[in-house]
């Protein structure tokens, strides 16, 4: 540590969009409206249900090409201490935050949103049988959308890199050097750092969107696998239901494009992510010290023949004013 509470290379942060960056989740919202309007999403158990969201997810292609072995990566490096802390930045609402919004609570009374069902998923994507620690708990943070925003940029709320750092070290400067943030939309304007600590210059990293269209009975295979894992029969009203969900979910779909469907672009994230935490980093206050000190040493010379030609010039002068003397003496 050095003077005023900072670690000297700042503390180590991966932090994830949802949104095209991990996945293509709006099949996950028309999911969970029909979880939250319809009387049987509060008699299922939550993990026999997201295991089975997740199983589909991954076999329906919601999530990118490759994200489990890109999340189990990035708990390895937490595991071996080279990562401190992984968290979830989404502008996705938490809808439990909002009152007149329709709630989802499972059997155990936990209520859900759909940010929340990404963190839990992703929990269950890593491997924690070699985990020494069997308290380990890969996502540390999951930030969302405020419901009041305070600042966007062309309609889009801007994401706090400084936010996610006082939140983990509030006891601490803010330190970026080695805080990086994987998000399709990455840039300054978007992703600010509000404390102003000139750490940020490496702290995000760019990836192409991703989105794909899913088959069109891709929402009710899921639903109808809840539903037989747990023996419900629908009533007519929640039969209703769930046709005008799925009718808006199949328009929705049909207005998605393939975009970056390969695994290449988390398999070059997981490079650079490497790559970020091997090079070498200097505390910023230490690099501005000593850019200081650079300057100054540069500086000085200039100065010192400055001074030294002045004082030349009033030598010469006096010495001038001597020799005229001397010659009005002896005439």
């Amino acid at each position: 540590m050095i003077e005023g509470g900072v670690s000297d290379n700042g503390h180590s942060i991966v932090i994830m969009d949802n949104d095209e960056t991990t996945g293509s989740y709006y099949i996950l919202f028309s999911l969970y409206d029909l979880l939250a309007l319809s009387h049987f999403g509060q008699r299922l158990d939550w993990r026999k249900t997201m295991e089975i969201i997740l199983r589909e997810c991954e076999e329906l292609g919601v999530f990118r090409p490759g994200l489990r072995a890109f999340l189990q990566n990035i708990a390895d490096m937490k595991k071996q201490g080279v990562v401190e802390k992984v968290c979830l930045y989404t502008n996705q609402l938490d809808v439990r935050d909002v009152y007149h919004h329709p709630h989802w609570k499972t059997s155990n009374g936990m209520a859900w949103s759909v940010p929340e069902m990404i963190r839990v998923m992703f929990e269950m994507m890593v491997d924690y049988d070699d985990m020494n620690n069997t308290d380990f708990r890969f996502i540390d943070r999951l930030y969302t959308r405020p419901v009041q925003v305070n600042k966007e940029i062309d309609n889009y709320p801007v994401k706090d890199l400084a936010r996610v750092y006082k939140d983990l070290y509030p006891h601490e400067r803010v330190n970026l050097s080695r805080t990086i943030f994987i998000d399709d939309m990455y840039h300054k304007k978007y992703i600010i750092d509000s404390s102003k600590s000139k750490t940020d210059r490496y702290s995000r990293c760019s990836i192409p969107a991703y989105s794909r269209q899913l088959e069109k009975n891709a929402l009710g295979l899921i639903v109808d696998k809840i539903l037989k894992a747990h023996r419900i029969e629908l009533h007519w009203h929640n039969s209703i239901l769930r046709d005008s969900v799925e009718s808006s979910w199949i328009h929705l779909n049909s207005n998605i494009h393939n975009k970056n469907t390969g695994r290449s672009p988390l398999v070059k994230t997981m490079e650079r992510i490497r790559q970020f935490f091997q090079r070498p980093i200097r505390d910023a206050s230490i690099k501005a010290k000593a850019k200081a000190k650079a300057n100054s040493e540069h500086k000085k010379p200039v100065k010192s023949r400055i001074r030294k030609s002045r004082q030349n010039g009033r030598e010469s002068a006096k010495n001038k004013r001597r020799t005229r003397k001397r010659g009005h003496t002896s005439a």
